[in-house]
C-alpha cells in the first residue's frame, strides 16, 4: 500500500467502532515508516479529527500521542513516555487517569496521591527519581487526576519501532494489548515484522538445539536431520506459537508499507533542500536516482534523507561560493548519490591513487562496462565517512578538475559540438539557436576555460562568414567576466591549427583580449600570495617553496619594504633558504636570467644594503651565510651590469 492508501485505512480504523483491534503498519528498515508517519500520517489523523470536531456536533477531537519502542528494556517503559507526554498535556487530552496511569511502573505513587494518602519518605523519592528521568516539570501531587479522568476513546496512541526493543515481544504486545481491549485506545503499531518473528524465532536459538539434539553423533550437514531438528524445537518451545497468538488477538489489520520511491524523494527534495537552483538540479535526477537504487536493490529512504543532508552541506559551505557551480553540480550531485549508496550498502572508502578525481567501480569485480563506473571526487567519499570538509583542499581539487576535465563541449549534444561539425550545413536561423544556446551556456558558465579557444575559433569563422565581428561582443564580454569571476591558472592556448586565413587575425585578436585579462589576474594573484607568505615565522622557506617554477619576475610583485623588515630580523635558519631562493636568478650558464630587469636589479642592491647590516652575533654560522648571500648577490649583479 502507499502513502493516500494507508492514510485511508487509518482514517478508516480510527472511526471504526464495532470492536477493540490494533492495527500495524508493516514495512522494511528504510523505506521511510518513520518519516511518513511523524511527516504525513500525523497530520492527516490531526487534520481529520479536528474536521469532525467542527463538524459534529458534541464530538471532541481526539489526540494523538507518537512514542517509540527502541531499546525499552521492559514494556511498563512505554507507560513512562506516555506520561511525560500525557500528563504534561492533560489539559488538552482526556485521557482516564485511573486507568492508564495505574499501568505505569510508578502507578502505585500515583494511585496513592489521587486517593490523597501520604506517600512514605521511599515511594517519594522513587517518584522525584522518575520525574527527574522524564523531565517531569511539575508535581505529582497538583494533578486533578479526577479533571483527567473522561474518555478513553479521545487518545489515539502510534508505538514506532516495535522491532527495536529490547523486551519480550509477547510480554510487549500482551502489555499493549490492555490499552486497546480494556481501554479502548486506537493504537497504531509501526514495526518491520520480518524482524520481529525472525529474531524471536532465533533466540536462545543455540541453546533450544542443545537441549532436543539427540544424545547420538548428529550430521550438521544433512537438511532432513535440521529440519526434524526445527520441528522438535518448534513442539518444545512454544514461544513462535504464543507470537502468533497474541497477535492475533491484538492486531487486526497489517497494512504493507510500499511507498513510491520517487514520489517521497521529491517531498524531501521540496521540504528539505532551500536552495532553489540546487532544488532544481536534485528534481531533474530523480529518476535517474531511483534505477540506480532499484538496480543497487536498495530502495532506502534513510538512504536518500542521508544523501541530501551531505550535497546541501557541502553546497552551502563550499559550492554555493563558487562562480562556477551550475556547471560542476550535475558531475558532483551524481558522484554524490552513487557514494552515500556505496557507503550505506557498506563498501569500503575508495582509493584514488594519489590523484583528487577520477573513474570509481561501483562493482566489485572488475567489470569494465561504462554504467558500472562513474565519475568521483577524493572530497565527497570523505566527507560522506568523515564528515569532513577542508574547503581549500576542495576549491584545489574542483579547480583542477575545471581546468583539465570539466568540458560541456565535449557532449555531443552540447551547442559548441553542433556548431562545429553542422554550421556549415545550416541556415542562418538555425546558425542563431544553436548560438543563442550557446551563449545560455556562457551565462551560466558551463565551459571550462581551456574551451574558450575552441569557441572563439568557431564565432571568428561563422562571424567571417557572415554574422560580423560586432554580433559577438556580448559573447567575448561574457568569457571575460567568467575569468574575473574565477581562478584562473593559466592563459588560454592559441591554437590556430585548422583556422581559415581570413578569420585568424580575428581569432587571434580575441584570445589576446582573453589572455591579457588572464595575464591581470594572475599578476594580482601572485602578489598576494606573495605577500601572505612573508607573514608567516617560515616565510623563507615557504617563498623557495612558492617561487620554485616562477620565473625571476615574481621578484617585482614582492612588497619590497615588507621583505627587508624580514631580512633585519632573519635567523640562520631562514637565511639558507634565502640565500636558495636568490639563487634561481643566475641562469644555466651564470648569467642573469633572461627576464632579469632593471626592477630586479634595484631591489637586490636594496636586499645587499641590509644585508650588511644584519648582525653576527645572532647565531655561529650567520657569519658565513651572510657573506655566502652577499657573494651571490654581488656575483649577480655584475653579470647584469657586464651585459648592458
Amino acid at each position: 500500500m502507499n502513502d493516500e492508501q494507508i492514510k485511508k485505512a487509518i482514517i478508516s480504523y480510527i472511526d471504526e467502532k464495532i470492536y477493540n483491534y490494533a492495527v500495524m503498519i508493516d514495512g522494511g528498515w528504510g523505506t521511510g515508516k518513520s518519516y511518513f508517519v511523524k511527516n504525513e500520517l500525523l497530520e492527516a489523523i490531526k487534520e481529520h479529527e479536528n474536521s469532525k470536531d467542527s463538524r459534529c456536533s458534541g464530538y471532541t477531537a481526539k489526540k494523538v500521542v507518537y512514542i517509540s519502542a527502541y531499546g525499552i528494556q521492559q514494556p511498563s517503559e512505554l507507560s513512562e513516555q506516555l506520561y511525560t507526554i500525557l500528563a504534561n498535556n492533560f489539559v488538552k487530552i482526556g485521557i482516564s487517569a485511573i486507568n492508564i496511569f495505574s499501568k505505569l511502573s510508578f502507578g502505585k505513587v500515583i494511585t496513592e496521591t489521587s486517593k490523597n494518602t501520604p506517600p512514605t519518605k521511599k515511594a517519594s523519592k522513587t517518584k522525584d527519581e522518575k520525574k527527574k528521568k522524564m523531565g517531569i516539570d511539575f508535581d505529582i501531587e497538583g494533578l486533578d487526576l479526577k479533571g483527567l479522568a473522561t474518555r478513553l476513546e479521545r487518545a489515539i496512541i502510534i508505538i514506532d519501532d516495535i522491532e527495536r526493543s529490547n523486551c519480550n515481544i509477547n510480554e510487549l504486545f500482551g502489555y499493549i494489548n490492555g490499552f486497546v481491549e480494556h481501554d479502548g485506545i486506537k493504537v497504531i503499531l509501526v514495526a518491520n515484522e520480518s524482524q520481529i518473528t525472525g529474531s524471536h524465532h532465533i533466540e536462545n536459538q543455540e541453546l533450544k538445539y542443545l537441549v532436543v539434539k539427540p544424545n547420538e553423533e548428529f550430521d550438521y550437514e544433512s537438511s532432513d536431520k535440521i529440519d526434524a531438528l526445527n520441528r522438535n524445537v518448534q513442539k518444545l518451545f512454544k514461544s513462535q506459537n504464543e507470537y502468533l497468538q497474541i497477535r492475533e488477538k491484538l492486531i487486526g489489520k497489517t497494512f504493507n508499507f510500499q511507498p513510491d520511491f520517487k514520489l517521497t524523494v521529491e517531498k524531501l527534495i521540496m521540504n528539505h533542500i532551500g536552495d532553489e537552483v540546487l532544488r532544481s538540479h536534485l528534481l531533474e535526477i530523480i529518476s535517474t536516482m531511483s534505477e540506480f537504487a532499484t538496480k543497487n536493490k536498495h530502495l532506502n529512504i534513510r538512504t536518500v534523507q542521508f544523501f541530501l543532508s551531505t550535497i546541501n552541506e557541502m553546497f552551502e559551505l563550499v559550492l554555493k561560493k563558487r562562480s562556477d557551480y551550475q556547471r560542476l553540480l550535475p558531475k558532483i550531485i551524481k558522484c554524490y548519490y552513487t557514494f552515500c549508496f556505496r557507503y550505506k550498502k557498506g563498501a569500503p572508502a575508495i582509493e584514488f591513487d594519489g590523484t583528487h578525481y577520477g573513474n570509481v567501480s561501483l562493482s566489485e569485480s572488475r567489470d569494465f562496462r561504462t554504467d558500472n563506473y562513474v565519475f568521483g571526487f577524493k572530497f565527497v567519499d570523505e566527507h560522506i565517512r568523515t564528515g569532513n570538509i577542508d574547503t581549500d583542499l576542495i576549491n584545489y581539487a574542483l579547480n583542477e578538475y575545471v581546468n583539465e576535465k570539466a568540458c560541456e563541449s565535449e557532449n555531443s549534444e552540447d551547442a559548441v559540438h553542433i556548431i562545429e561539425y553542422q554550421w556549415y550545413y545550416m541556415n542562418d536561423d538555425e546558425i542563431t539557436i544553436q548560438l543563442n544556446r550557446l551563449k545560455e551556456n556562457l551565462d551560466k558558465n558551463q565551459y571550462a576555460f581551456y574551451n574558450y579557444d575552441k569557441i572563439i575559433r568557431l564565432l571568428s569563422t561563422i562571424a567571417h562568414n557572415g554574422f560580423g565581428k560586432e554580433f559577438f561582443d556580448e559573447y567575448i564580454a561574457k568569457m571575460i567576466e567568467n575569468i574575473n569571476m574565477a581562478n584562473v591558472k593559466q592563459k588560454i592556448y592559441f591554437d590556430s591549427l585548422g583556422v581559415e586565413r581570413e578569420s585568424y587575425e580575428l581569432h587571434k585578436e580575441w584570445v589576446d583580449k582573453l589572455n591579457q585579462v588572464i595575464e591581470e589576474k594572475l599578476s594580482c594573484s601572485k602578489k598576494e600570495k606573495l605577500n601572505r607568505v612573508l607573514v608567516d615565522d617560515n616565510w623563507c622557506s615557504n617563498l623557495m617553496e612558492v617561487t620554485k617554477n616562477s620565473d625571476p619576475t615574481f621578484w617585482n610583485s614582492i612588497d619590497m619594504e615588507l621583505l627587508l623588515d624580514k631580512l633585519r630580523i632573519i635567523d640562520s635558519g631562514n637565511m639558507g633558504y634565502f640565500i636558495h631562493t636568490v639563487a634561481r636568478l643566475h641562469g644555466d650558464i651564470g648569467t642573469p636570467h633572461d627576464t632579469f630587469d632593471e626592477n630586479i636589479k634595484i631591489s637586490l642592491e636594496k636586499i645587499l644594503d641590509v644585508i650588511e647590516n644584519i648582525s653576527d652575533d645572532t647565531d655561529k654560522m650567520m657569519p658565513f651565510k651572510k657573506n655566502r648571500l652577499k657573494e651571490l648577490l654581488n656575483s649577480i649583479l655584475r653579470s647584469y651590469n657586464r651585459d648592458l
